[in-house]
């Protein structure tokens, strides 16, 4: 009897469907389309680059650079 329980409990869980994305229309794929299509200018891509070397000066990377 112990066994059963063992062999359930090793057993691995299945994966879930993911649900569909809804297709949108009017204002919504507008502003959707709008937000993919913004290309940050030159002095906001230097301002994130910096940010994010600030952030991760401290990591450790492996192999050489």
């Amino acid at each position: 009897m112990d066994r059963k329980i063992n062999k359930k409990r090793r057993r691995s869980k299945m994966a879930t469907q993911l649900q569909a994305t809804p297709t949108l229309y009017g204002k919504d794929a507008k502003e959707i389309f709008n937000e993919i299509n913004r290309v940050p200018s030159k002095e906001q891509r230097i301002k994130i680059r910096e940010h994010y070397r600030k952030m991760f000066e401290g990591v450790k990377t492996k192999g050489p650079k």
